[in-house]
């Protein structure tokens, strides 16, 4: 049995409501036969959340499961399968269960919130988490928000977890809408109509869409090598498709250096992602793909990529592209800072 976040457990394979009415357990344990062996440790991408059951897309899968931890749509998870079960379970990985039985009871929600997105569990961390939460009213369902806040060092309050909350809930359509309705408004805008809280006064959903991207586009505090931070939505194109965006920087030999993932689905191309790191006026880009057709494309196009980067001003230590890598394999190359 594990812990969801702000400390309530999970009920497990046997507990509670499983998720939408009118498909069975069944059903949804038969989805991963043959794909997912028990006690297989997978990386994927939450599409939905109904309850304690999420859709996630595993092994380029779209599959349904019961998760031990808090997940919301869009966020990326590294976590256990767990097919023991009438229902397959996503559970902690072994080394996060053992750093989390390190902590107080009354501090695992926090630390879990903390080990989920590969922040620092440390002392510190949990004390600052714990006050801005706490500020916020502590309720545990705001918990996920207010550790993205922090994360980002901006303003947790009732209104920004609520804002934020809303915000990472989402979908990818959902975001794109509101998308079109903020560029629709902007384009009929007279020029110098004021701040953005004036174009959007009768528009109170718009206004807290732009808010809260603007929070989830603030740069995490910490280096993000695996970025399991709820992303920014960004529209790759005026129809689509959605891209999500994750942003970090860090000090790296008393250097400030900043990183961008990105995520997007096309139909082109498939599951796309990519690594942008910078430091000074040097870049780096790591581009990967699922399809061996989405690799060679890219590859097709990365002289002219450089170019276009080295024509902006910027020196460019690699640009690649390959194949999705499995979990474990590896961080994207590191700037090359002598080349």
């Amino acid at each position: 049995m594990g812990y969801d976040v702000g400390g309530i457990r999970s009920g497990g394979p046997q507990g509670g409501d499983i998720g939408p009415v009118g498909q069975s357990r069944e059903v949804r344990s038969q989805d991963a036969k043959g794909i997912i062996r028990d006690g297989q440790e997978v990386e994927g991408l939450v599409l939905r959340s109904e309850g304690s059951m999420v859709q996630v897309r595993v092994s380029g899968r779209t599959l349904w499961a019961q998760s031990s931890v808090s997940l919301f749509p869009g966020q990326r998870f590294r976590a256990v399968w767990d097919a023991s079960g009438e229902v397959p379970l996503l559970r902690l990985r072994q080394e996060d269960l053992e750093l989390l039985s390190r902590f107080p009871l009354r501090d695992r929600p926090l630390a879990q919130a903390l080990i989920l997105r590969r922040l620092p569990a440390d002392g510190e961390s949990l004390w600052g988490l714990r006050q801005a939460w706490m500020a916020a009213g502590g309720a545990p369902e705001d918990l996920p928000a207010a550790v993205e806040l922090f994360a980002r060092g901006l303003p947790v309050s009732q209104e920004s977890v609520k804002a934020m909350g809303w915000y990472m809930a989402l979908t990818s359509q959902e975001a794109m809408n509101l998308w079109k309705r903020v560029r629709e408004r902007l384009k009929n805008s007279p020029r110098g109509a004021g701040s953005l809280e004036e174009v959007f006064r009768d528009d109170p959903e718009a206004l807290r869409f732009l808010r809260a991207h603007r929070w989830a586009s603030t740069p995490v505090r910490w280096s993000t090598e695996e970025p399991l931070m709820a992303p920014a939505f960004w529209p790759a194109g005026e129809e689509g498709p959605m891209a999500r965006v994750v942003f970090s920087e860090t000090l790296r030999g008393g250097r400030r250096a900043y990183s961008v993932f990105f995520e997007v689905d096309g139909d082109n191309l498939g599951r796309t992602e990519g690594w942008v790191a910078f430091m000074n006026n040097l870049v780096g880009v790591d581009l990967r793909a699922d399809s061996l057709k989405g690799v060679e494309l890219m590859r097709h196009h990365l002289v002219e990529l450089q170019e276009d980067l080295s024509s902006g001003g910027l020196r460019v230590s690699h640009v690649s592209a390959s194949p999705r890598r499995p979990k474990g394999s590896g961080t994207p190359r590191p700037i090359d800072m002598e080349a």
